[in-house]
């Protein structure tokens, strides 16, 4: 049995090697895998088949890092949160709701002297890696997975679709995973002030963890104290409130839904089609599958914690709203990983 420095060091570095085998190699580094070399290398021979080859000669190394994301499958994403960190407030709805990774993303720039495109690499990579850290320490000390479990489920977070889609590009998924762990820990340890702190960071990153006042409500439903039951009440309406109040301090409606669109004014994103056609349930079905893949056959571990089992109500509607409100699936989703993960691992534990 190793010590608990070696366990947290080991893990650390697993982490870290991952992160970049997994998501980074994409983009950075001398074996990316996504460039510009097809475009930047002018091969004659080459060019006999693909007379696009090489038109880009000279480009220089760091032109390419600063402009990888659009090569992404989330170019449309990446373009708007960068204009909303050059330009606050700037971005199309629901970008410019999105105001704290901007924000830190705008600072990580300004004080390493970084391009936007780099300080939300680094924002990515240590969002990524706390979250691996603290998703661990909920696997042993509150869900009481043994260390060698706990090991394992860290490293399926690490690895899974929304880090590593995501990591090498402008996008906010990495931090808002970190919000996401941070809120199932301040729910299962009932801790008010945790959950402040991370249901207000993470509602002002991705609204889709708006979810978190339904978790703190079911959680704390149970308490017989009547002035504390209002009080759990409050603090489940405040992440719902902190949504609203953004998208009217910065010109839009309080119930602005999707892309820029008024429920109040009987608006509604057309996505919802995808509820009544079979193509549309075909393609939520296999979106909703990708993003975890073959650890959702753990739900039928569920019932073996009382906590994930109370928390399990929250998967049918975030893959509900994801497939209404949003273009993509297997990305909100991922805020999932503190049930599905967990559950999956429970067929290793007794």
């Amino acid at each position: 049995m190793i010590s608990q420095k070696k366990y947290w060091i080991l893990i650390s570095l697993t982490y870290l090697t991952l992160i970049y085998s997994t998501s980074l190699h994409y983009a950075f580094g001398y074996e990316r895998t996504i460039g510009l070399p097809f475009y930047v290398v002018n091969y004659p021979d080459l060019q006999k088949h693909y007379p696009d080859s090489g038109m880009l000669v000279g480009i220089p190394l760091d032109y390419q890092w600063r402009n990888i994301w659009k090569l992404s499958s989330f170019s449309l994403d990446c373009g708007y949160y960068l204009i909303q960190t050059n330009n606050f407030g700037t971005a199309r709805p629901p970008y410019k709701y999105r105001i704290l990774p901007p924000l830190i993303a705008r600072a990580i720039s300004s004080t390493l002297r970084i391009s936007a495109e780099m300080s939300f690499v680094i924002m990515n990579i240590l969002s990524v890696f706390f979250a691996a850290i603290l998703f661990t320490i909920f696997l042993l000390k509150d869900l009481k997975f043994s260390r060698l479990i706990a090991f394992i489920g860290g490293m399926l977070f690490v690895t899974m679709v929304a880090v590593t889609r995501t990591i090498p590009f402008p996008m906010l998924d990495p931090i808002s995973l970190l919000f996401s762990i941070l809120i199932f820990i301040s729910v299962i340890r009932k801790n008010p002030y945790l959950f402040l702190i991370s249901s207000v960071a993470g509602v002002l990153s991705k609204e889709v963890l708006v979810i978190s006042a339904l978790m703190w409500f079911i959680e704390t439903l149970q308490v017989k104290n009547k002035v504390l039951f209002f009080k759990n009440i409050a603090l489940s309406v405040l992440p719902i409130l902190v949504v609203m109040i953004t998208r009217i301090s910065l010109g839009g409606s309080p119930l602005e839904v999707g892309y820029g669109h008024n429920i109040l004014k009987g608006e509604f994103p057309p996505l919802w089609r995808r509820l009544i056609s079979f193509s549309g349930w075909e393609y939520m079905i296999r979106m909703s599958f990708l993003s975890f893949s073959f650890l959702w056959i753990g739900m039928i571990n569920l019932r073996r914690n009382k906590f994930l089992k109370r928390q399990g109500i929250i998967i049918p509607i975030i893959i509900l709203v994801a497939s209404v409100f949003s273009m993509r699936i297997t990305r909100p989703l991922g805020i999932l990983f503190p049930i599905v993960i967990p559950a999956f691992l429970l067929f290793f534990e007794e």
